[in-house]
């Protein structure tokens, strides 16, 4: 079984998001599973485990990434976690553009 994990930018920047903003609002937690099982469950259906695994995955990356950088350097740390949310979206944007022009090729 392979893990899906940063596959998509749209998701994988929520999922990631979502996880930092879990540090400063807990509730998150509890939309952000919510989400995954109705979106697991009732919209798409098909959905694999593993992609469901790949999107918790993400999600706990960005609890860890945005405690410890909010733990370590406080609200500069806040700071850098969205710096590297634009940097995440910016380079994923550019891998995803360079996958398509390879497979039209």
């Amino acid at each position: 079984m392979m893990l899906n994990v940063f596959d998509d930018r749209r998701g994988t920047v929520f999922h990631v998001a979502a996880g930092g903003l879990t540090y400063i609002f807990p509730t998150m937690f509890v939309i952000f599973f919510a989400y995954e099982f109705v979106e697991h469950i009732y919209l798409k259906g098909a959905e694999r485990e593993v992609n469901f695994l790949g999107d918790v995955f993400e999600f706990s990356f960005g609890v860890m990434l945005m405690l410890l950088l909010a733990k370590m350097l406080g609200c500069a740390g806040m700071i850098l976690f969205a710096v590297f949310l634009i940097v995440l979206w910016i380079l994923m944007g550019r891998w995803d553009h360079e996958l398509r022009k390879n497979t039209r090729e």
